[in-house]
């Protein structure tokens, strides 16, 4: 318990007139000398001397003022004008941290990466012509002539059908007779669905005697079956002027070669191992109301799916350029590859603790790019029908939550919880007050504090104990002072109101406060979903802050209770004794009377009672026995100022068994029942308010013992 001091002043228990019971011993002895001197007895039967003597104890002499109240807790009481106390105590709100509750939430979408243009073998074909009239092997003069050529046609292997991306065509045409030929106008090759499949023009166009003439055509677009056909050709063959070699076999020779050969469509073709030099992109949205330009994550898991539509067995190589990875200290783009069987799927989970996503140029990222390239590690050792637009098909899940730790965009509306404990500091005033205090206003301010780059909405309510049973009251933010802003702000709550929460719990005033609530990060009014729209959010970021109280001492008290415990004879008000006691003398008293006197300048009704106290702090006996003494309070002005302090004064008779307490006392404790005028009517107290109590007894002593 904490204890007022007061000075020793003019009014202190006088010197004179009071023997201090230490100085009892010496006193008896002279009272039973000058007894036995004047003492009167029968010579014959000698008697011992009776009569009592009456010593004056001092016991209690206290003075409390509101001054020593404000020096002793500088850190909670301050002095306003004229004089007037202010309460005042800041507790802190821990932390909440925001960063841990910011998710991105992945639909379950999907798209597609086409396989592009495929490679295919090259293939080739011949034709040979011979002409009966130009035997073989005979030597005879040859005419000049113009002949035409139709309807050259021959099969190709490995395929039913193509339909060509790119390649080229070259014809070549092998004149074997001993004189010039000449190819009249362009050559056209066609399929067996009629379908022109290229048109060469040879250049030169005159072949000379055993040579060979060249020509190519460009096979872009172009469909053709395995049925190759040469249409009419026109030769013009010099005539020579004498009998010539003919030579055996074939006269002229047509023949077919491509190379470079991509198609976007093959039927039934042998598809030879090869990497595809297509590198489409596919968009996987991530459409979530949280848009980030950068972000890194601290924990979840996406899951990739692919699925393979080809019935090749296939090596799909992918990047996402925007979801990076720490390597080689430095972020880079996430590549990988997946193994997918002919018509099968494969998927690869991604830990996204560590990992971020950042913006390519600069805008809110929505999708997420997929790059990817297509191996056929094999070929095919069967006839395959595939199309350039055939796809390996990607999705994209979160297995789990994925939580943002730190980001940099457009943060969706998001619900925080809030539930803290935070100490209600109010120094040494909850040991040695109880009672009711009516408050009729005070000042309490939250200092909100939010480290991340957007508004946040407080929809949170302070509450207290008002009773061991854990029963609570609450005080709310009002609606109109929710809103924090980046940085942070002061939240001032409504002074009645605040009163009247404080007013709740002065009974028993908690240990603590618990602040209870949600907060709302970036709340639907601000959230804009685009740059200007944009904030930031770090691993630590979060709401903090501290409840301030200002509580000007304008109250009415109701049932108050402020105790103190000082030594035995404690004459000066240090709480200490003030002389050293002979127990034995205390065994000879036989009745005493106990001296009150109370000055209370205080604007509060004090009831005071004091009690006789053993070493182990028990009460041995109080004094008033049935009640306390009552003091009124002082005289007020009509702003609750004190103008004229009130006295009282008491005497209480106390009988043998009662005085016999003394003996084993070492303590008194002192209470003072507190009470403003109209039970609970409010006063304004001051430094210079004080209230002072003078107690002393006077006790007979058997002096003949």
């Amino acid at each position: 318990m904490r204890r007022f001091t007061s000075d020793r002043g003019a009014d202190g228990i006088s010197q004179h007139g009071q023997v201090l019971i230490a100085k009892c011993n010496h006193f008896v002895m002279i009272v039973l000398l000058g007894g036995s001197f004047f003492g009167c007895s029968d010579p014959l039967e000698p008697k011992a001397p009776s009569w009592d003597v009456e010593l004056t104890v001092p016991l209690v002499n206290r003075k409390y003022t509101l001054a020593e109240l404000v020096a002793r807790d500088t850190s909670l009481l301050r002095v306003g004008t004229d004089n007037q106390i202010f309460f005042i105590s800041s507790s802190d709100i821990p932390a909440t941290v925001i960063g841990t509750s910011i998710t991105l939430d992945v639909p379950d979408t999907s798209s597609q990466v086409e396989l592009g243009p495929l490679e295919i073998s090259s293939f080739s074909s011949s034709a040979g012509i011979s002409f009966p009239w130009l035997p073989g092997g005979t030597t005879t003069p040859i005419p000049d002539t113009t002949i035409q050529i139709a309807g050259l046609q021959n099969s190709i292997s490995g395929f039913l059908s193509l339909t060509i991306e790119e390649g080229i065509l070259t014809l070549s045409l092998s004149n074997n007779l001993p004189v010039p030929v000449t190819v009249l106008g362009p050559l056209q090759l066609g399929d067996g669905q009629g379908r022109t499949l290229a048109i060469v023009t040879l250049n030169p166009a005159t072949i000379p005697p055993s040579g060979v003439g060249v020509g190519s055509d460009n096979l872009a677009g172009r469909t053709t079956d395995n049925s190759i056909t040469i249409g009419s050709v026109d030769l013009h063959i010099q005539g020579s002027p004498s009998p010539v070699q003919i030579p055996t076999g074939d006269l002229f020779t047509f023949s077919i070669q491509t190379a470079g050969l991509l198609v976007r469509r093959a039927e039934l073709a042998f598809i030879p191992a090869q990497t595809l030099i297509s590198n489409d992109t596919a968009s996987l949205s991530i459409a979530d109301s949280t848009l980030a330009r950068l972000a890194v994550f601290s924990s979840g898991d996406l899951e990739l799916g692919f699925t393979n539509s080809v019935n090749l067995d296939l090596v799909f190589s992918y990047q996402l350029p925007q979801l990076q990875q720490m390597i080689g200290g430095q972020f880079i783009g996430f590549r990988d590859s997946i193994f997918l069987p002919a018509l099968g799927s494969g998927s690869v989970t991604l830990p996204m603790g560590g990992r971020r996503m950042q913006s390519q140029n600069g805008d809110l990222i929505r999708s997420l790019e997929v790059y990817g390239s297509v191996r056929i590690p094999t070929g095919s050792t069967t006839p395959v029908t595939i199309n350039d637009t055939d796809k390996i098909n990607i999705s994209v899940s979160s297995m789990s939550p994925i939580v943002i730790d730190s980001v940099e965009g457009v943060v969706k509306p998001t619900w925080i919880s809030v539930q803290h404990s935070t100490p209600l500091d109010l120094g040494d005033f909850r040991k040695q007050f109880s009672g009711m205090i009516s408050i009729p206003s005070a000042s309490l301010d939250i200092n909100a504090i939010t480290s991340s780059g957007f508004p946040v909405d407080l929809y949170v309510s302070i509450g207290a104990a008002v009773d061991s049973l854990g029963t609570m009251t609450w005080i709310s933010i009002p609606a109109g002072e929710r809103r924090v802003n980046p940085g942070g702000n002061t939240i001032s709550l409504d002074p009645a109101q605040v009163g009247q929460f404080l007013g709740q719990i002065s009974q028993s005033f908690p240990e603590s406060l618990v602040v209870v609530g949600n907060i709302l990060v970036n709340p639907p009014d601000v959230y804009s979903p685009t740059l200007s729209g944009v904030g930031s959010i770090g691993p630590t970021s979060g709401f903090r802050g501290t409840i301030d109280l200002d509580l000007p001492l304008i109250v009415g008290v109701t049932s108050g209770v402020v105790r103190d415990t000082v030594a035995f004879g404690d004459s000066d008000g240090d709480g200490e004794t003030d002389f050293d006691i002979d127990r034995s003398t205390f065994d000879r008293l036989n009745y005493g009377r106990v001296f009150f006197e109370l000055t209370n300048g205080l604007p509060i009704e004090v009831r005071f009672r004091m009690h006789f106290l053993d070493q182990s702090l028990i009460r041995l006996l109080s004094v008033p026995q049935a009640a306390e003494i009552n003091a009124a309070s002082a005289q007020i002005d009509g702003q609750g100022f004190v103008t004229l302090p009130s006295n009282v004064r008491a005497i209480i008779e106390l009988n043998q068994d009662e005085v016999n307490k003394f003996h084993p006392s070492e303590f008194m404790g002192l209470e003072y029942f507190l009470a403003t005028a109209g039970n609970g009517s409010i006063v304004r107290l001051r430094t210079i308010d004080s209230v002072r109590v003078r107690v002393w007894t006077t006790i007979s002593l058997r002096a003949n013992q």
